[in-house]
This record gives C-alpha cells, sequence and structure tokens, in this order.
C-alpha cells in the first residue's frame, strides 16, 4: 500500500503540474502554514477567510514547509499528497463490504473515477484548499466511528471530524450531518432509537468543539475571520440543482470543452459518469427504502443492501451536492463546481461498490479482469496525456526572478499577483496584498498577516515596487492609484504580462490603514 500511495502521489503531483499554475489563495494557504508552524501557532495578526483551513490543510503546508522552505513546488506536492490520501481511503471504503472475488472490482472503479481525474476534476481535486483535505478527515472519520461502540478510535473520527469542521464549515454538510442522519437511518433500520448512539454522539461532539474552538480562538488572540460570504438566493436553488448534472459530466470529462480527452475515447468517461449515477443512485433507493421501511422490513442489510458505510456515503454525496446548491451564486464562474468534488469521491465509492455487486457469474474470470484493465488503462490515458505534456506558462516565476536580478525585494500587489509570486521567488521578494479606496492604495488584510504591513517593512533603504496585471485589473490596482499613494515612479517595466513600477523605500510610509474586501 505504501509503494502504491507514493507512485500515486507522484503520479498526481505530474499531473498537477499541467492542470493549474498556482495562485495567491494556494499561496497564502502555505505561507499561513509556515507562519503556524515557527511560533505562531494561533495566527496572530491574521484575517483568514470563512473557511480558515486553519485544523485542516494550513498545518499540513505548514509541517511540508519545514522540510523544504516556501516554494512553488508545495503548491503541489501537498495536495496531490492529499488527494492520493484521498483516493486510499476511497478505495479502502469501496472494497469494505464487497465480496472477497469481487472487490478488485470495487477498487479499480473508484480508483478509476477519482484517482485518474479528467482535466476539470484534476485542476479542483489536486489544489488546495479547495476542501479536498476536509474529504479526507471525513472518510477517515467514517473508517474509524464503529456505530456499536465507543474507544479510541472513535475519539480519533471526532477528533478528525472536529477539526474539518472547525477549519471548514462544508465538513458540516459532508461529514457531520451525514453521521448524524445515518444514525437515524440505523435506528429506523434496526427498529431501535437507542441503537447506533455512537455515531450521533460524534457529530455532536465533533461540531460543538468546533464551535467552542472558533468562539475561542479570536479571545486567545488568534486570528479574525472575514466577513461572511453570501449565500446564493433560495431562487436560484433551482437552477443550481438543474446545473448538478452537467457540472458533474464537465469534472469527468464528458461535457464541455475538456483538453486531451480524446474523442474517440470519451465514451470511457461516459462509463466513469454512469457508474456514479447509477451507484448514487441504488445507494439512494436503498436508504429511502430503510427510511420508510415498517420496523418488520427494515432489518440490518447485508453488504449487498448498503449498510452503515452506505447510508454514510450517500448522505455524503448528498451533502456535497445540497452545499453546491446552497453557496453557488448566480452566474458563478467555473471554480463553483469545486463543491461537487467531495461528492466525485463519495460517489465514486458508491459507484464502486455497486459494479462490486453485479450478479456476473464470471467476474472472477481472467477474461473479465483482462477487459476490465483494458478500461482502466484507456481512463487512465487522459490523465497520462496531461502528466506527460509541456507545463504551462509560469508567468509569477518569470516575474519572480525579474525582481531578483533587480535586486527588488519589497513591493505591493492586487491580491492574485502578490502571495504567489511572494511565493514562487521562494519568499526572496515579498509582495503583500492592497486594494485601492477612493484612489489610494490599502494594505489588504484578506488572508494576510497585518505583520506583513508593519513600518519597518520593508527597510527605507530599501526600493519599494508595485506589480500588477493590466489585462486583468484587480481592486483599482493601477498607474493611478499608485500615483495617488507613492507619487511618480522612478522606474516603469514590462516584464511579461505584469506592469512592474518602482520607488524609492522610504513612500512606502504612503501606503493606507488595513482594511479588507468590500461586502
Amino acid at each position: 500500500m505504501g509503494a502504491c500511495g507514493a507512485g500515486l502521489v507522484v503520479f498526481l503531483n505530474a499531473v498537477s503540474w499541467r492542470a493549474f499554475g498556482g495562485n495567491s489563495d494556494d499561496a497564502n494557504a502555505l505561507l499561513a502554514g509556515h507562519a503556524l508552524v515557527h511560533g505562531n501557532v494561533l495566527l496572530h495578526g491574521w484575517q483568514l477567510p470563512t473557511d480558515s483551513y486553519w485544523s485542516v490543510d494550513l498545518p499540513l503546508y505548514g509541517i511540508a514547509s519545514l522540510v523544504t522552505g516556501v516554494g512553488q513546488s508545495l503548491l503541489h506536492i501537498v495536495p496531490s499528497a492529499i488527494a492520493a490520501a484521498v483516493v486510499l481511503a476511497a478505495v479502502v471504503l469501496a472494497v469494505r463490504d464487497a465480496p472477497p472475488a469481487r472487490r478488485w472490482a470495487a477498487g479499480a472503479t473508484t480508483l478509476a473515477i477519482v484517482g485518474l481525474p479528467a482535466p476539470l476534476l484534476a485542476s479542483f481535486f489536486l489544489q488546495g484548499p479547495m476542501h479536498i483535505a476536509t474529504t479526507l478527515y471525513c472518510l477517515l472519520a467514517f473508517l474509524l466511528i464503529d456505530p456499536a461502540r465507543f474507544g479510541w478510535r472513535w475519539w480519533a473520527g471526532v477528533g478528525l471530524l472536529g477539526a474539518a469542521v472547525a477549519g471548514d464549515p462544508v465538513a458540516v454538510a459532508i461529514g457531520a450531518a451525514p453521521l448524524a442522519a445515518a444514525r437515524l437511518v440505523a435506528g429506523r433500520r434496526n427498529g431501535s432509537w437507542r441503537a447506533s448512539v455512537s455515531p450521533l454522539a460524534a457529530a455532536a461532539t465533533s461540531v460543538a468543539a468546533a464551535g467552542a474552538l472558533r468562539w475561542v480562538l479570536p479571545r486567545l488572540g488568534g486570528y479574525t475571520s472575514a466577513p461572511a460570504l453570501p449565500l446564493s438566493p433560495a431562487g436560484n436553488w433551482g437552477a443550481n440543482l438543474r446545473a448538478v448534472p452537467e457540472r458533474l459530466g464537465a469534472l469527468l470529462g464528458v461535457t464541455g470543452p475538456s483538453p486531451h480527452v480524446w474523442a474517440t475515447g470519451r465514451w470511457v468517461h461516459d462509463l466513469g459518469l454512469v457508474a456514479l449515477a447509477v451507484g448514487v443512485a441504488v445507494a439512494s433507493f436503498a436508504l429511502l427504502r430503510a427510511a420508510v421501511a415498517s420496523r418488520s422490513s427494515a432489518l440490518r442489510p447485508g453488504p449487498e443492501q448498503g449498510g452503515w458505510n452506505g447510508d454514510l456515503l450517500t448522505l455524503a454525496t448528498w451533502g456535497s451536492l445540497g452545499a453546491f446548491v446552497a453557496i453557488t451564486l448566480p452566474h458563478a464562474d467555473v471554480n463553483s463546481v469545486r463543491y461537487l468534488v467531495p461528492a466525485v469521491v463519495f460517489g465514486s465509492v458508491l459507484a464502486g461498490r455497486s459494479v462490486a455487486r453485479l450478479r456476473v457469474s464470471s467476474m472472477s474470470s481472467v477474461g473479465v479482469k483482462l477487459a476490465a484493465l483494458a478500461l482502466l488503462a484507456a481512463y487512465a490515458a487522459t490523465p497520462w496525456a496531461v502528466a506527460t505534456g509541456p507545463r504551462p506558462p509560469a508567468p509569477p516565476q518569470a516575474l519572480a526572478r525579474w525582481l531578483a536580478g533587480n535586486h527588488l525585494r519589497h513591493g505591493f500587489g492586487p491580491y492574485w499577483d502578490a502571495s504567489v509570486v511572494t511565493v514562487s521567488s521562494q519568499d526572496g521578494a515579498q509582495v503583500r496584498p492592497v486594494i485601492a479606496e477612493a484612489g489610494r492604495l490599502h494594505a489588504l488584510a484578506y488572508f494576510a498577516s497585518a505583520d506583513w504591513f508593519k513600518p519597518s517593512a520593508p527597510p527605507p533603504a530599501d526600493k519599494v515596487f508595485l506589480v500588477y496585471e493590466p489585462a486583468q485589473p484587480w481592486g483599482g490596482v493601477d498607474d493611478a492609484s499608485a500615483a495617488g499613494t507613492f507619487g511618480p515612479p522612478e522606474r516603469v517595466a514590462a516584464v511579461g504580462p505584469y506592469r512592474v513600477l518602482v520607488w524609492p523605500g522610504e513612500v512606502a510610509s504612503g501606503l493606507g490603514p488595513l482594511t479588507t474586501l468590500p461586502s
């Protein structure tokens, strides 16, 4: 298992480098994790998003930074390692209740759907923080929490689930709520509401502990939270729900533009989508039947009917779909599909379990296994084409090299051009986020540390620069707002898509005070 996991990390890391180039969300998570493991455990002075990831992704980034320091490679290897762990946990759940002779079919199906990702799925599954570590913590909690007993495994599961809920509210929808609901279904199924108390207690304990932690952290001098983003208006929920099939198809390489998916091989991805849809439908029907059946027919099912794990995974899948419907705003861009990635993970497990239940007498024959291996290879062709293709251009890294060559170490930029350049330079060029208000640049507190903007940084003797992309302006950061804050620059340069303005260091004191994103 260890060698398979390591090989999967290497493969997914190669896909990751070509699926996306990294951005400032990723970079800020790395910088916050680096600060966390270097003594600022509570991230004093930081303002984090509502989904802070403080107890989920950030420690993982921080631990990795102890080995390599801050660098672009961690924006890929850390999410790839998390994704590989998700795949392994999903495969374990898929084969857990499958008949021994058919476990290979369950594991192979789950591996194909989520472990060999199509390009759009890869761009979110292999990027962090994107709720993937949250999904991992929930999967591990599902594996650990026994519905019939308490013990050290129960406490470990509660700890993981509590950490997930504390750092990412989406964990309530895909972890805590499914646990509680599965307990209620189990009570109905067993004819006794006193049975399976363990999961309900786990859900309640994890949510209560997470709520207490989020309440106490600011009072202990820890990070503060940015204003919560609005939820989707109820009138938009129907449109979001209708968009689910198309978005899932895009994630699995079936619908929409999907580079590296060969037109002649798209049918293989169609099979993956069909397997996922059938697996979720069959498990949902089994759960619904158990919930409404009379006590005489609601006996504990065997593996063919789904059982406890099937209930959990089904409810977690619908929890992910519910999060997508409730969170995605009208006319949202493609980034909204990130809320569906957990549904793909949980659905891939249900797909594997469904395939393993097929009544095929020759399931264990050599011919069937060779055919399945051929299908798996065909499914792997897409991520292999991505992994072996050329890397996309990396403008932040090119800019980092230019800044180093010009001895520019302290500067500012709009949110999306700031921390990603800092990380690309291995913290050699510290670019801090700014936003314009009334024609003047202000320090931007969102997903940042107040220490970045102290008067001592940068030193007055150093040059100060501002970088932004004229073709993709953000936050009012441009020549006019820069000149209104620091005065006319002494030098202007074009570096790829960036425009760089340079001033003497003493002008940095003209930066406006900390502000956050407009509500």
